[in-house]
């Protein structure tokens, strides 16, 4: 607390000091708690004690001359005075100014914006903590390899990446369906790309995870234009092995050294589920910078409506980071500038796996458990 600069309290009469009655009455109803805060003050106790032995005195000599002795009696000896305190009596005013300052400090400790601001600077401390640890970890597995393994360096990302390349490859054969099935479900499109013109427009048509190069094959065949890419190098080469034309490569990268306007139309299929939002966001910016005017965005991707999907067979890709509802990434292409966008709800499940029933819940049961598993995006460049 800072020092205050205090004035003493001062009466005409030599034996009044303060703490007495005449002080008292200064002070009023404030007596007892000007006392408790001189007790506080520096020096504060002596005072009081020096205080109590003058009133002593005086009530001893009282007595004396009401006694009527004819002898004046000898005053009795003064009490030694006590060492000086450091700082003189506060006057009322100045307490009361004291504790006014106390009481808008507590004041401002209980303001609701003070008080949140601490327990955010105590979370975030909380938090810096735990990156501190973790950093610290990650240096110590970084620092060497463990006591009795080998030293020698493992090429890991090569081997991990082609390991992981022919697992998906297995994983697509088993639960994505054959060759021709796939196909047939993919020729459904091709009204819709005929009605956008895509093939009167300058530039190819490019499939981004074009995987086993089902879609570019029905492309060729309906004489498109076409190319695609895919981070699986296994997958790339069996798309090559059909005649078709396929590159190793990342969509974002790839995209971004696409000239601008180049391109008929950007497919994809079952990948923006896969994507990180910002990752998403910027492969959505970077396909209508690369797209020609009118130019189309094809995406499909699981339809989390129907609750099966959302619930179960969305998570059977070990791959897929969350689904995105229809609504959801229409917006996002509104809102990244595509125009006259359409959602195709696609996939439901056959008719001799639904419920039977005549009552009015059935059909709505239906739609929510075996409706459309999947669905497109169609939006066109302005």
């Amino acid at each position: 607390m800072d020092q205050v600069s205090i004035q003493p309290c001062i009466t005409p009469a030599d034996d009044v000091v303060p703490g007495d009655a005449t002080c008292s009455s200064v002070v009023g109803a404030d007596a007892p708690r000007l006392k408790d805060l001189l007790t506080r003050l520096p020096g504060g106790r002596q005072l009081r004690a020096w205080n109590k032995a003058r009133r002593q005195n005086r009530r001893k000599r009282r007595e004396e001359r009401r006694a009527g002795s004819g002898a004046p009696s000898s005053p009795a000896a003064p009490a030694p005075l006590p060492p000086q305190p450091e700082q003189p009596v506060a006057a009322p005013a100045s307490v009361h100014l004291l504790e006014h300052e106390l009481a808008a400090l507590h004041a401002r400790l209980d303001d609701a914006p003070l008080r949140d601001m601490l327990l955010r600077m105590g979370a975030l401390e909380q938090e810096l903590a735990a990156l501190k640890r973790e950093m610290r970890m990650q240096a110590q597995r970084a620092s060497g390899p463990a006591a009795g393994l080998s030293s020698t360096p493992i090429p890991v990302e090569t081997h991990d990446k082609s390991r992981f390349d022919s697992f998906y490859i297995a994983f697509e054969d088993e639960f994505r369906g054959a060759r021709d099935v796939v196909s047939a479900r993919l020729a459904a499109y091709m009204p819709h790309l005929a009605a956008a013109g895509v093939a009167a427009l300058e530039g190819p048509v490019l499939d981004i995870g074009c995987g086993r190069g089902e879609w570019l094959e029905l492309l060729k065949r309906e004489g498109f234009n076409a190319y695609g890419i895919d981070l699986n190098a296994a997958m790339v080469e069996e798309t090559r092995a059909h005649g078709l034309e396929a590159r190793c490569a990342d969509l974002l990268s790839h995209l971004r050294g696409v000239e601008a306007q180049s391109l008929g139309a950007v497919t994809a299929f079952h990948v923006v589920e896969h994507l990180p939002l910002e990752v998403l966001l910027d492969f959505l910016d970077e396909a209508l910078r690369a797209l020609v005017p009118g130019g189309l965005l094809l995406l499909e991707t699981p339809n989390p409506e129907n609750i099966l999907v959302g619930a179960c067979t969305f998570y059977k890709d070990p791959t897929h980071r969350n689904p995105i509802p229809p609504e959801v990434l229409q917006f996002m292409a509104r809102q990244r500038g595509f125009h006259r966008t359409q959602i195709l709800p696609l996939h439901p499940f056959p008719q001799d796996q639904q419920l039977r029933g005549s009552d009015v819940d059935t059909p709505r049961l239906n739609h929510l458990l075996f409706g459309p598993q999947d669905y497109a995006l169609l939006a066109h460049r302005a």
